[in-house]
Order: structure tokens, then sequence, then C-alpha cells
């Protein structure tokens, strides 16, 4: 149902990846981002409809699905919710939770996997992606169990973390500089992604055997991985591994209710933190302060002159700062003369365009003569870089349900990002992160997560009624949830009492996997 992707740069930064400077001595900058990425869901069969399946084809003419969209079949089973109504647990109860720190069982849990044999990795690396395209059914149960049983030392260090709330895990990056805060390697967190596909093959493998109690277990401890990989940094590839995790997590949950025998599990995924696991507002504010950092732009300029010197030394500066976090300038004898150049030509060509610019200001109105051209140009690029900031942390606070509704209005007002030529500026917001990328991570985060707690709803409201609800506001005990991008109930159209067509916003242009054919088994 979903395809999880996040960025796999060996060895992770935390900074930008990929990017290049590829002139430096000129008026404009341009940088180009790579981001190798991986899918790590189990693929869903897509059931044809020919012969057997002509009631299905017709069911979904009625419901007006097009064509093209060939919806994925769901089988589901009523299930009544358990009792007690909290028997699974997707996230630890209140009782068990500790105050304790799990960096350490986590790292622990990391050196323990990579101890194991060359030839087990080689065999994981290249079975784990093969299995995942099985159904449960056909899984190598003895092949399964016995390359986790070499992992069986790493997994039980997260069980042991699996309680623990107290999530520090200090890179004491305070005395470091925004330089070397964004060249920081993370490569645990990309080790944290195997983890998480072993925790992925254990609950599969528990799942198949009905072994139900095993599987909740495994998936809670893969849930805690998620926010530990999320929290254990502020910057943003620490929350899209999070992401990543939990999406890996979800796909197990999705496969889970279609076998006969599964429990219920709304109320498990009712309690999981939405705001822990998928909000990424946090770390794309802490990203502006890390870029305020880089550019020295915390502190205003005075109200008066700095001079001709001091302006231009910042200037060279700002563009150093830039160059060492894009990686592309080594130090040596000749860094220092050449930063003095590029600023030396980049004030000649944006003299007239920075005095126009502080002359619209109230602060510089009618006395932008007082300042030299190295200071206009740098007061007004950072007058610039202020006001692009400005308007992408206005924008960020916007709550998700306006997202789409003022998308036109959002770029609008981002446009200068990529229309303004000014170098300094282009180089200051090349570090900025994509706002509606991480911002469309989250909400498709949180899309899953309620579109199966929808499904979960439906099929309590069958463990009751023994067919199908007629509308989701019809839905008993327990109402469906809303769709996280759309921010409206989800679309649902029910054909006779056993099976009906369920659609989720698309979660990106082009999206041919946003409508779902649910079918109903026997009652039990």
């Amino acid at each position: 149902m979903i395809d999880w992707f996040v960025v796999c740069t060996r060895p992770l930064k935390c900074g930008m990846t990929g990017r290049a400077v590829l002139l430096l001595m000129s008026s404009v900058i341009c940088v180009s981002a790579v981001q190798a990425q991986e899918a790590v869901s189990p693929k869903r069969p897509v059931e044809s409809a020919p012969a057997a399946e002509t009631e299905v084809a017709e069911t979904v003419d009625k419901t007006e699905v097009a064509e093209s969209e060939r919806p994925n079949v769901f089988l589901l089973s009523p299930r009544s919710q358990p009792d007690p109504m909290l028997r699974y647990r997707l996230w630890p109860a209140v009782e068990l939770r500790k105050r304790g720190n799990p960096a350490a069982l986590v790292s622990r849990a990391l050196l323990l996997a990579a101890t194991v044999s060359p030839e087990t990795k080689k065999q994981f690396a290249e079975s784990s992606s093969e299995w995942s395209d099985l159904s449960l059914e056909q899984l190598p149960v003895e092949q399964v169990q016995k390359l986790l049983s070499s992992y069986s030392f790493a997994l039980n260090e997260l069980r042991r973390a699996e309680n623990l709330f107290g999530i520090e895990y200090d890179l004491h990056l305070e005395g470091s500089s925004a330089t070397e805060m964004l060249q920081t390697l993370l490569p645990e967190l990309q080790e944290m992604r195997q983890l998480a596909r072993l925790l992925q093959l254990q609950a599969r493998l528990a799942i198949a055997q009905g072994r139900w109690d095993d599987a909740v277990r495994d998936l809670r401890v893969g849930f805690r991985l998620a926010e530990f990989a999320g929290h254990s940094t502020e910057f943003m590839i620490g929350r899209l591994v999070g992401l990543a995790i939990s999406g890996v997590m979800m796909n197990v949950v999705e496969e889970a209710i279609e076998q006969p025998d599964c429990p219920n599990l709304y109320w498990a995924l009712s309690g999981l933190p939405s705001e822990r696991l998928f909000d990424t507002k946090q770390a794309l504010e802490f990203e502006t302060v890390l870029l305020a950092l880089l550019f020295d732009v915390g502190d205003p300029l005075p109200d008066t002159p700095i001079g001709a010197n001091a302006a231009r030394v910042k200037i060279a500066r700002l563009i150093e700062n830039a160059s060492e976090g894009f990686g592309v300038l080594e130090s040596d004898e000749g860094q220092a003369a050449g930063m003095q150049l590029t600023a030396g030509l980049y004030v000649v060509s944006a003299t007239e365009p920075s005095r126009e610019l502080l002359a619209e200001t109230k602060q510089w109105a009618g006395r932008v003569d007082q300042l030299s051209s190295s200071e206009a140009v740098l007061r007004a690029s950072l007058l610039k870089f202020n006001r692009i900031r400005d308007k992408w942390l206005a924008w960020l606070s916007l709550p998700a349900e306006f997202w789409d509704d003022y998308a036109e209005q959002r770029q609008a007002a981002l446009d200068d990002f990529e229309s303004n030529g000014d170098l300094l500026f282009q180089m200051m917001t090349a570090f900025m992160p994509s706002l509606d990328a991480a911002h469309n991570a989250g909400l498709r985060a949180r899309q899953q997560h309620h579109l199966l707690l929808s499904i979960e709803a439906i099929r309590m409201h069958a463990g009751q009624t023994g067919e199908l609800p007629e509308s989701l506001e019809l839905l008993k005990p327990v109402p469906a949830w809303r769709d996280a991008i759309t921010g409206k109930p989800f679309e649902y159209t029910r054909a006779s009492l056993t099976e009906s067509v369920l659609r989720r916003g698309p979660r990106f242009s082009g999206d041919e996997e946003s409508t779902f054919q649910l079918r109903l088994r026997g009652t039990p």
C-alpha cells in the first residue's frame, strides 16, 4: 500500500548531502541535490478481475472507480475489539515506562549486529529484499529463523530498551562550528534502518506462525526504534530515518490485518504518539537555527555603518562558510586569498541592486549613501535572507489542514528560493531543506496511520454486525479517522454487504495506489 523512501547516502551527514558548488567565481551558484532512495515495504499484489472475478469487476464499475486506478484488493476478516481493549499495544503501557536512557542499549544492538559474520551480512542483504516480496505463506520459515538467530543478541538489546523513555544521545556539538555540525557523520542512523529490517522480518515470521503477542512486541520495539532515530538528534536526517522506520512497521501492520486470525489493532494503533513519530516541524525549525549560525545572521548588524573593511571580511567569511558546508574547499594557503577575490567580484556585481533594495527600507531610506559598496551588499544579502527565512518559518506554522488549500499562496511566497540570482543569497538558501518535501513526508506517515485505523474500525463494525458499514459516518462502535493529507474523511462507497471501495487523497502527483477494494470474509 505504501512505498517508503529515505535518503540513504553512506555515510549519512546531518547537513546537506550530494550537493556541489559548480561555480563559485560567478554571480550565480548552481547546486544540484542527488538523493539515492530505496523502497522498504513489501509489495502488495494487485488482483486481476477476469473470469472468477467478474463480480468484483462489476462492483468496481458500480462504484465509479476509474479503470486506470486498478484498486488493490484488501481481504478483511470481521474482528471485534479485544478484551480487555488494550490487550495488544504498539506503544508501551504507561506503567511500564521508565526514565532510563535507551541510547546505550541501541548502541549495543548496533555493535552486536555489526559483529555477525560477513557471510551472514551478505545473506541478509540478499535475502531480506527477496523475502519482503513474498507473501507470509511463502516465507521460508527455517531459513528465516536461522538468519534471525544470528542477530538474536542485537535484537535482545533492542527489547531491553523498549520501555526506556529518557532519550538522550548527546553528540557534544555545542562547541562545534555550524560547518562542523553540518558535516557530522551519522552512520548509526543508517544502521538503525538495518535493525528495523530485522524487526520487520521477525514480526512477519511471527505473524505467519500466528504468534500475535510476539509480532505485536516486535512492532512495538520497532516504533520505539523509530522514535529513538527521530529524536536522538535535532537534524532533519534523523526525522527522515525515523519516518522510514515507522513506515516499515506500519507496512507490517497492514499485512497483518489481512490475516484471517489477526486481532483487531484499532486501539493499539490509536495509542501511537503521532506527534513523536510523524512530526517534522521541530527539526525543520532547528535547520533554520543551524543555518543562521552557519552564516552568522543571528545578531543583527548595528544601525550605524560598520565600514568597508569589516563588511568585506564578513562577506568573505560567509562565502567561505558556505563553501566549507558544501565540502568543496580544502584548507590551503590560497583559500583566504580566493575568498577575498570571490567577495570582491560579488560586491562589484551586486552593488547597485543592493543599494536599491536598502533604499526601500525604513532603516536606510535617505541615507544608503553612507554605506560602502561592500556594506550595502552585505546588508542587502542578509536582509533578503532574513525575509525568505521568515516566510519559510511562517508558512511552516500553518496547520496541516490548511496546507493544500493554500499551496499556491505558499509557493508564491517562497518563489525567491528559485528566482533570486544573488550569489550569496543562493548559497544561503541552498542549505535550507525542502519545506514541502519534509512536511509531506510527515503527512504521508499520518495518512497511512489514519488509514489503518479506519480499516480496523471497519473490521470492528463488521465484527459486531456481520457486514461492512453503509458509510463511514455510520461506523460503530469507534470512528474512522480523517485523511491526514486532505483533512477530510476518506472516501468510502459500499457496493454490497461484503464489498466496498475506500479512497485516500493522492500522496503525490500521479499516485496510482489511492483506491482500495475492501472485501469481507465470512464472520468467525
